[in-house]
């Protein structure tokens, strides 16, 4: 006799009740079994979260007519399986936690839970993989009709001429606490504990509350906590938003009444959760090999006559020795060495983000110390500029963003951008990068920040750091959008982040499954997010309106409001002023002040230097302490793995953890509090700590692959966010290596990693390519030569500021906000001196980026940008060649350059005069100087335009033409490949 078997086999009463029913019939027997199944909290069928309680689908307990041929497993399923599956699905391959060679094991199910339900090919896990192709992955996809075979298999009933024997499992607390966290902590919990009743743990259930116990042990029925979700007296119908729940489904009541029937039992035990263990192939991945205590430099000796430098001005470094060796492998040398103007350009742009000044270039340029480049390169990391340059860079890496971002209002963060600042105080200070991770990850568990009396601040920025990780869309502000799907999403967003830029592993495929390609299992996945759990808990939640802290130390306290009051009393007095003017004016109540001052540009003449010394005094006020912060509460909830990433199907519970593939049973996550009494849990700072292990085999190359890709175009690894077995190989794996172990060895030190890759011969190298270059390393992935690069939209922004002498220095502060003009263009509004800010320091809302960065790719942060693209699009050469802001500047360059010139000689007006424009134009734009071909062509160029504006403004005088005609030479050239391109 058979027996349609499913895992849904909890009880013994179901197991009676359908062998009592078989008797009637295959399709009878099927069709009660697959309505089990439905019921059953384990099924695949998805339930409903909403008000009405259960639903179940008709397709559930749909069967085949009686008269079409039954369907047994052993017959007709188990060969496909053992054909198309077995070889990934074994007892000793347990890809995804499945093992398909018994029918015991078919019916257990994986990591993602069973993958079939009775009755419905639909619901069914194994159906929608096969049927999708997504199963088997390597091509050897199944038939039409096996397909079809197994799909009719599942809707007859999915039987078994042997059932298997599947024990039943009584109910746990593991079956019930995701219920009561996901349904009723919000009420009963940490934050709000009605009727004095905790429900985020079972002991506080057996407790209960004011009114007594919530949970009679083997009485579901006189049980008051069933009575309140049965009758929906819980949650309370009017609160479901304000507490952002959703009633618990029929099934989850179910769980709920098992669980108190069996007597309210707790395990002791973990469950099984189909464990992937990682093999020796798995761990022998090139990035998962723990970074070498040391890398032998290949010899020189074999450096040929071309590689010598032109200069003899700087030692050979170990780079250039991998590079070299790989070269000369193939028949190739290094390039020239660039021309130095060449060379002062690139590495200022580089380094600082900003062409050199004339005098800068001058300097360099000019300068006979054989050492001249060392010195250079020095001055330039010693620049509170560098700090602006490759602070962006990083923050790229965290998803940094001015506003929450979400589908409506995109709200601004109002102080997101000290952690902005932040991150280009470490850079600048060279702060060791293993400290600068320790202080993202885990600020809060460095120092105590509760205790007044030990707030510095160096604890200040402990906290300030950790914004990191609050950098993602953050929609759970809204009254509709704080739902507990929301807030995990948020979270997954945060682990992408660390993920991506700081592990260089794509992990997000593992929320809802195994890795298809990497050696991340379901499980890792989980046991990763439960080291963020003390932080970002979505059952005791925090939104991105309360979530921040007021820090700061005594002295900054008793600093800011010795200069905040005073300034404030004037802000308050010239508010008063402005009131009272225009209450003068306004004769008929509710007039709006835009109609008043346009009705009346007397007033608009005395309101506007009051608004202008507004905005200065406000300009000077001191920020509040509030800090966008995230830290430990030190009452994480349990974590379970999340069948199918669904945020309503917990699965077995897991303990904080690290990938296994990277773990190292002799060095364990060494969790414990991070001080005596803490409240804090320590889990992120042993994270941190263990992810700065000197030996880790990520940290380190994944950060001097980003830098080397910065700086040369690409990375040794070309996969920036991906080291894992779908990534690039490595190019050159030895000198990614050699340059990890030093970047340690050198104590983590950021910039002595960018004097090493700037010092390189490799480098210093032209662009010029040879045609046995071009033959034989065509797309440059040997480095036979440096290639050409536009420059990135912050660059070439600030480039464009910098030059006509419109930049505003200012370090640090509120971001500079933008406005959106009538013509739709996004735009900086400049200070009161009609200065710009850096590009870093211009609010960055998500739904209003500046026209001109967004142009010019600046990206979408969702979450984050580990790599940008570079694209050439029309509207770039168009808002260069028509912006009207970009006219503006080419005219103050213009007026600069002449100012400059009549400064070194006693009037601008012959050809010799014009010769020294043009030397002095090509100097500040290109930094190099022109040619003689160029100086005559430009100054020809010059003339005509100054006859064309002399025609164009005949009132003009001589001054003013050649400003004219300067500017337009001026626009021309910024708008040329030569200055929107590093080489």
């Amino acid at each position: 006799m058979g027996w349609v078997m499913s895992r849904a086999a909890a009880t013994g009463i179901d197991r009676v009740f359908v062998g009592l029913c078989w008797a009637a019939g295959c399709c009878c027997a099927a069709a009660i079994w697959g309505w089990f199944a439905v019921g059953d909290p384990s099924s695949t069928i998805a339930a409903d979260t909403g008000d009405a309680g259960d639903t179940r689908d008709a397709g559930a307990v749909e069967v085949v007519a009686g008269s079409e041929r039954p369907l047994w497993f052993e017959d007709e399923i188990a060969p496909l399986l053992n054909q198309h599956c077995i070889d990934c699905h074994n007892a000793d391959e347990l890809e995804a936690g499945l093992n398909l060679s018994t029918a015991a094991a078919v019916v257990e199910g994986g990591e993602s839970g069973p993958i079939f339900a009775v009755g419905n090919r639909r619901h069914s896990l194994l159906f929608e993989v096969i049927e999708s192709g997504e199963m088997p992955p390597d091509g050897d996809s199944l038939s039409a009709d096996e397909i079809e075979r197994v799909g009719r298999w599942i809707d007859q009933g999915a039987a078994f001429r042997d059932p298997p024997e599947t024990a039943a499992r009584p109910a746990d607390q593991h079956d019930v606490l995701p219920i009561l966290l996901l349904r009723c902590t919000a009420c009963h919990g940490a934050e709000v504990r009605r009727g004095e009743l905790d429900l985020r743990t079972i002991e506080g259930l057996r407790q209960g509350g004011s009114s007594g116990a919530v949970a009679i042990a083997g009485d579901p029925d006189a049980s008051p906590l069933i009575r309140r979700v049965e009758t929906q007296a819980c949650p309370p119908h009017g609160e479901l938003l304000k507490y952002f729940v959703v009633r618990p489904s029929g099934t989850e009541i179910d769980s709920l009444r098992r669980w108190i029937a069996d007597g309210m039992l707790e395990s002791e035990t973990e469950r099984s959760g189909g464990e992937i263990e990682r093999g020796s192939i798995d761990r022998d991945h090139w990035a998962f090999r723990p970074l070498p205590a040391s890398v032998v430099v290949p010899p020189v000796a074999t450096l040929g006559s071309q590689a010598e430098s032109t200069d003899r001005n700087v030692d050979w470094q170990p780079i250039d020795a991998f590079i070299h060796r790989r070269l000369h492998d193939r028949g190739l040398d290094f390039a020239p060495e660039a021309n130095r103007q060449r060379l002062i350009r690139r590495v200022h742009v580089g380094l600082v983000g900003v062409p050199p000044t004339v005098a800068e270039l001058r300097r360099w340029a000019t300068d006979d110390d054989p050492q001249w480049y060392p010195r250079m390169v020095d001055s330039l990391l010693a620049s509170p500029r560098y700090g602006e340059r490759w602070g962006r860079h990083w923050l790229d890496v965290a998803g940094y963003a001015d506003s929450e971002g979400g589908q409506s209002e995109d709200p601004v963060r109002a102080f997101a951008w000290k952690y902005r600042d932040y991150v280009i105080r470490a850079i600048n200070d060279d702060k060791p990068w293993d400290r600068f991770l320790h202080e993202q990850l885990a600020g809060d568990e460095l120092a105590d920040y509760r205790d007044p009396a030990r707030v510095s601040d160096k604890v200040v920025d402990n906290l300030t750091a950790t914004g990191f990780l609050r950098m993602g869309v953050d929609e759970t502000g809204s009254r509709t959008m704080n739902f507990v799907p929301e807030r995990v999403g948020l979270i997954a967003e945060a682990l992408d982040v660390v993920g991506s830029g700081v592990m260089g592993l794509t992990i997000e495929c593992a929320r809802c499954h195994s890795h298809k390609y990497d050696p991340i299992s379901h499980s890792d996945y989980y046991r990763f997010k439960a080291i963020f759990q003390g932080a970002f808990d979505e059952h005791d939640w925090m939104s991105w309106k309360t979530r921040r802290l007021d820090l700061e130390t005594p002295t900054a306290a008793e600093s800011r409001r010795a200069i905040n009051e005073p300034l404030q009393q004037q802000i308050d007095d010239l508010r008063t002023a402005r009131r009272q003017a225009i209450a003068e004016f306004q004769v008929k109540p509710r007039v709006t002040e835009a109609v008043l001052v346009d009705r009346h540009p007397e007033l608009a003449d005395r309101l506007r230097p009051i608004d202008a010394r507004l905005d200065e005094l406000q300009a000077r006020l001191v920020p509040p302490p509030t800090i966008r912060a995230l830290w430990d509460r030190g009452r994480p909830s349990p974590t379970y793995v999340m069948i199918r990433g669904e945020h309503d199907r917990p699965g077995r519970p897991v303990e904080p953890g690290v990938p296994a593939v990277l773990s190292d049973p002799e060095s364990p996550l060494e969790i414990e509090p991070p001080w005596p009494d803490a409240e804090s849990t320590g889990r992120r700072l042993a994270f941190a700590r263990w992810l700065t292990r000197p030996d880790h085999p990520l940290t380190a190359r994944v950060l001097v692959n980003r830098v080397w890709a910065l700086h040369m175009g690409r990375g040794i690894v070309e996969t920036l966010d991906n080291f894992g077995l779908q990534g690039a190989r490595p190019s050159h794996p030895e000198l990614l290596d050699w340059l990890a172990r030093d970047f340690v060895d050198n104590g983590w030190s950021l910039k002595s990693l960018h004097r090493r890759i700037v010092l390189s011969r490799t480098y210093r190298q032209s662009g010029e390519a040879s045609t046995k270059s071009l033959e034989i390393d065509p797309d440059n992935r040997d480095w036979s030569r440096m290639t050409p690069r536009r420059l990135d939209g912050e660059t070439l922004r600030d480039s464009l500021l910098a030059v006509s002498g419109r930049l505003d220095w200012r370090l640090g502060g509120p971001p500079s906000p933008v406005t959106v003009r009538e013509d739709g263009l996004i735009m900086e509004r400049p200070a009161a001196d009609g200065r710009y800010r850096r590009s870093v320091y211009v609010q960055l809302r998500r739904t209003e980026l500046p026209s001109l960065l967004a142009l010019f790719d600046y990206p979408e942060m969702r979450p984050n940008c580990i790599q940008r693209s570079t694209s050439t699009v029309s509207l770039q050469s168009l808002i260069l060649k028509n912006n009207a802001s970009v006219h503006s500047w080419s005219g103050d360059l213009a007026a600069r350059l002449i100012v400059e010139v009549a400064e070194s000689a006693p009037a601008v007006e012959t050809a010799g005069d014009h010769e020294a424009l043009v030397r002095l134009t090509f100097q500040t734009l290109f930094c190099r100087s022109p040619t003689a071909e160029e100086v005559g062509e430009a100054i020809d160029t010059l003339e005509t335009l100054a006859s064309l504006w002399r025609a164009e403004q005949p009132e003009a005088d001589d001054a003013e033409v050649l400003r004219l005609a300067l500017t337009t030479l001026c626009h021309t050239f910024v708008n040329s490949a030569e200055f929107s391109y590093i080489d």
